[in-house]
C-alpha cells in the first residue's frame, strides 16, 4: 500500500472494506436463518399435531350440517304430506269421475278398457279420454292403480256411501239452501214412487224418529 499512488490505494481499501462488509452480511443472516428455521420447525409441528384435531372439528361440523339438512327436510315432506292429504280430502269428483267410480263401485277392480266400454253404454267416450279421466283420479287420491300386471287394474279408494253423503250435502246446500225437506218434496213431486219405495221413505223416517 506504501508504494500505491493515493488513488489506488482508496481503491484497494474501498475492495477490502466491501469484501469485509460482505463477510458480516453472510455471517449475519446465517445465524437468523438458523433462528428462521427453528421457528419454522416449531410451527410445522404444532401444525402437524393441531390436524387431527382440526380434522375432528371439520368431520363434526359436517355431521352437524348433514343433521340439519336432514331435519330440515324431513319437516319439509312431513308438511307437504298432510297439505297434500288436506287439499285431496277437499277435492270433489266430476261428473265424468263420478261416472267411472259408480261403475268401479259396481263391478269392483276394472281396467281402463273394461271401463270405457261400460261408459260407451251410455255415450261415446273414447279410451284415451277414460285414461286420461282415470290418471287424474289417481293423483286426487280416488282410485288406486295395480302395476303388477301388464294390464293397469283401478279400484275405488273413497267409499261409495260417504261420497254419495258428500255430494248430497253439496247438492242440498247448493239447490235448495240446507233444506232437506224441499229435496223431498221436489223428488216425490217430480218422480211417482212405487210401493216399495214408498215402504223404504216410511222406515227411514221411522228409524230417524227413534235414533
Amino acid at each position: 500500500m506504501r508504494g500505491l499512488p493515493p488513488l489506488k490505494k482508496a481503491v484497494v481499501a474501498m475492495i477490502r472494506g466491501s469484501q469485509a462488509c460482505s463477510v458480516l452480511r453472510t455471517s449475519t443472516p446465517d445465524k437468523k436463518n438458523r433462528e428462521h428455521y427453528h421457528y419454522s420447525a416449531l410451527v410445522q409441528k404444532n401444525r402437524q399435531n393441531n390436524r387431527p384435531r382440526q380434522n375432528n372439528l371439520r368431520k363434526v361440523s359436517y355431521l352437524i350440517w348433514k343433521y340439519e339438512t336432514l331435519r330440515i327436510y324431513l319437516k319439509y315432506e312431513m308438511i307437504r304430506i298432510k297439505l297434500s292429504a288436506m287439499s285431496k280430502s277437499k277435492l270433489k269428483p266430476t261428473e265424468s269421475e263420478i261416472e267411472i267410480l259408480q261403475i268401479l263401485w259396481e263391478f269392483g277392480p276394472q281396467n281402463v278398457r273394461f271401463v270405457n266400454e261400460k261408459l260407451n253404454e251410455q255415450r261415446e267416450v273414447g279410451y284415451t279420454t277414460s285414461l286420461k279421466i282415470m290418471q287424474l283420479m289417481l293423483e286426487k287420491g280416488f282410485v288406486t292403480r295395480d302395476d303388477s300386471s301388464r294390464t293397469h287394474i283401478y279400484k275405488a279408494k273413497v267409499n261409495e256411501q260417504k261420497m254419495q253423503g258428500q255430494l248430497l250435502k253439496k247438492f242440498v246446500d247448493t239447490a235448495f239452501r240446507g233444506s232437506s225437506l224441499k229435496l223431498v218434496m221436489q223428488a216425490l213431486g217430480n218422480h211417482k214412487p212405487s210401493t216399495e219405495e214408498l215402504d223404504e221413505i216410511k222406515k227411514m223416517i221411522e228409524k230417524i224418529e227413534n235414533k
